[in-house]
C-alpha cells in the first residue's frame, strides 16, 4: 500500500492536473512512504500485530500532511480516496471493532485537514458523504470477510472446525508449546459402525448422528480447546496446556457423551515435546485403531514415541 500510494502520487504529478503549489510536499511524502515500505520489507518477519495498527495511522498522517500542505482543497481532495485503503486493510485483517476504529480515525484526520484549509464549513457535506461511504464499505468488507473465513474454516454439517483448521491450529499450538514448555494432547474419535448406520437407516440418520455427536462433544471441552470434524465420521480434539491425565478424563467424558444410539472409539496421546505434527497424529491414529481392533467402544492411550 505504501509503495502504491507513493507511485500513484508521483505519476499524478506528471499527468495533466490543476496548477498548485510547489510539488515538493508530494515528493517528500512519497519518499517517506517508500522508506516505510523498505523498512517493512526488511523487518516483516519480526513485526508484532500491534505494529500493523500503527502503520495504518502512519499512512493516515502521511495522507493528511500531503493534503494540508498541498494548496487549495480542490487540488488535493482526490487524495482523500487513499483513506479508503487503510479502512479496507483494517476491515480485511482486523476485527470489526478495529476496522471501525481505524476508519473513524481516518475520518477525523481528513475532517481536521478540511477544517484547517476551509474554515467556512462548506466542506462538511462532501466529507460526510465520502467518509460515510468509506465506513459502510469497511463494514461490508469486514462482514463478507468474516463470512468467507467462517465457511473456509468450518464443517458445513456440524458447524465445527474442519480438518484444515484443526491442522493449522495444531501447528500453531505446538510451536507455542515448544516455546513456553507447555503440554499438549490430541484426541481422535471415531463413531463405531457408522457405515452400517448409513446403509441401513439412511444418510439422513447418519447426518443427524454426526450433528448430535458434535453438539454433545462440544459441551465436554473447554472454550480454548479445538474440536473439529476430521473427516467422515472421525473427529479430533486439540487440548492445549493439558496433561495426559486430564486428557484421559476428557476422553472418558467424550466417550460417555456420545448419543445413546451409538458408540465411539477413542485414541489419545500427549505431545512428547519434539515430534512433528504428523508424528503426533500418527501415534493418536494408531491408538484409535487399536481401540477399534479390541472390539470398538473403547478408549486407548497412544504408545509413547520413545518406545
Amino acid at each position: 500500500m505504501f509503495v502504491s500510494a507513493a507511485v500513484l502520487t508521483i505519476v499524478a504529478l506528471v499527468l495533466p492536473h490543476r496548477p498548485g503549489p510547489d510539488p515538493l510536499v508530494d515528493i517528500i511524502t512519497s519518499a517517506v512512504a517508500l522508506v516505510c515500505a523498505l523498512v517493512l520489507i526488511a523487518v516483516r518477519n519480526h513485526l508484532r500485530m500491534w505494529f500493523f495498527h500503527v502503520l495504518i495511522q502512519i499512512g493516515n498522517v502521511l495522507i493528511a500532511g500531503g493534503m494540508y500542505a498541498g494548496g487549495p482543497t480542490e487540488t488535493t481532495e482526490q487524495y482523500a480516496l487513499l483513506y479508503l485503503w487503510g479502512a479496507l486493510y483494517a476491515s480485511y485483517f482486523f476485527s470489526r471493532r478495529a476496522a471501525v476504529f481505524h476508519t473513524l480515525l481516518g475520518s477525523i484526520s481528513y475532517g481536521l485537514v478540511l477544517l484547517l484549509k476551509e474554515p467556512n464549513l462548506f466542506w462538511v457535506s462532501r466529507w460526510f458523504v465520502m467518509m460515510g461511504s468509506f465506513m459502510i464499505a469497511a463494514i461490508i468488507v469486514n462482514w463478507l470477510t468474516r463470512q468467507i473465513r467462517t465457511l473456509a474454516r468450518s464443517d458445513s454439517l456440524t458447524g465445527l472446525y474442519n480438518r484444515r483448521t484443526f491442522e493449522e491450529e495444531l501447528g500453531r499450538t505446538l510451536r507455542r508449546a515448544e516455546r513456553d514448555q507447555r503440554p499438549v494432547c490430541v484426541i481422535l474419535l471415531d463413531l463405531d459402525n457408522f457405515k452400517r448406520i448409513n446403509d441401513t437407516l439412511g444418510h439422513s440418520t447418519g447426518d443427524r448422528l454426526l450433528k448430535e455427536s458434535a453438539a454433545a462433544w462440544s459441551e465436554q471441552v473447554r472454550h480454548n480447546d479445538v474440536l473439529a470434524r476430521y473427516g467422515g465420521d472421525e473427529f479430533a480434539v486439540l487440548l492445549p496446556e493439558c496433561s495426559l491425565q486430564h486428557a484421559e478424563m476428557v476422553a472418558g467424558r467424550l466417550h460417555r457423551a456420545v448419543p445413546s444410539q451409538a458408540t465411539c472409539s477413542i485414541g489419545f496421546a500427549m505431545w512428547d515435546g519434539t515430534e512433528s505434527e504428523d508424528a503426533l497424529l500418527t501415534r493418536v491414529d494408531e491408538a484409535l485403531y487399536r481401540a477399534k481392533r479390541k472390539g470398538r467402544n473403547q478408549v486407548s492411550t497412544a504408545v509413547p514415541s520413545s518406545f
